[in-house]
């Protein structure tokens, strides 16, 4: 298991960046399946997120891994078999995800025109796919400089899943 807090200040720009790579990024692929579900305790008064992310290929476990957002202690877990997976590719996405949010400083208060929210998370998601993206179709995490749209081919910076789980 890997697990990592969050300031309660940090929770939205988190929710955001989760909800862009799992629901929009993974959820439209046709090699994953994610599962978003949201667990509200009123015994407990706990809440939690949770997302899981599967392959659609045929394995005896497709779970690939599990992430659980525990909204009233900031706490963020991941588990499963692949969650070296998760530190190494999806990890760094989600950390520059969270700080374009928090440089763009998104407000979710209901003063705000919606327009301007929605121009705002296309302004991210067209950053972010200038600084990073996941390539679907090769299973490739590709980093991508700045200004240009045609990621170099360099073997070294490109590494599919299935290369990262002959190493662990």
């Amino acid at each position: 298991m890997v697990a990592f807090r969050i300031p309660h200040d940090k929770l939205y720009p988190w929710i955001k960046a989760l909800h862009l790579v799992y629901y929009e990024h993974y959820g439209k692929s046709t090699r994953y399946e994610v599962r978003w579900f949201d667990n509200w305790s009123e015994k407990t008064g706990n809440k939690t997120i949770g997302i899981e992310l599967s392959t659609k290929t045929d394995q005896p476990n497709p779970l690939l891994y599990k992430i659980q957002l525990h909204i009233n202690t900031g706490l963020i877990q991941i588990q499963g078999n692949h969650k070296d997976t998760f530190v190494t590719l999806d990890f760094p996405v989600l950390l520059q995800i969270v700080e374009k949010v928090v440089a763009h400083n998104v407000s979710t208060s209901e003063d705000k025109d919606s327009t301007k929210i929605e121009t705002t998370e296309q302004a991210l998601l067209s950053n972010i796919t200038d600084t990073a993206t996941l390539d679907i179709n090769h299973n490739t995490f590709v980093k991508i400089p700045s200004g240009t749209k045609e990621a170099p081919n360099i073997e070294n910076e490109n590494q599919t899943i299935e290369q990262h789980e002959k190493k662990v």
